[in-house]
């Protein structure tokens, strides 16, 4: 629903960073819900930490 409102106020275009943010956020959710297995606690945190890094290069050269 987010993604829909997004794009429909930036004339059908979605920002790289706001699709980013929805990854890392889904990620986050997912992280919380693993209880105890930690092969999927290890590749969350490690997707998270690319996405994070991804964002901070992008945002250096966008500038």
């Amino acid at each position: 629903m987010t993604m829909i409102i997004a794009a429909l106020k930036h004339h059908g275009r979605v920002a790289v960073d706001f699709l980013s943010n929805l990854g890392i956020m889904a990620l986050i959710r997912g992280l919380i819900a693993a209880h105890g297995q930690p092969y999927e606690i290890l590749t969350n945190s490690i997707a998270i930490l690319l996405l994070i890094i991804g964002m901070v290069i992008l945002k250096h050269f966008m500038k």
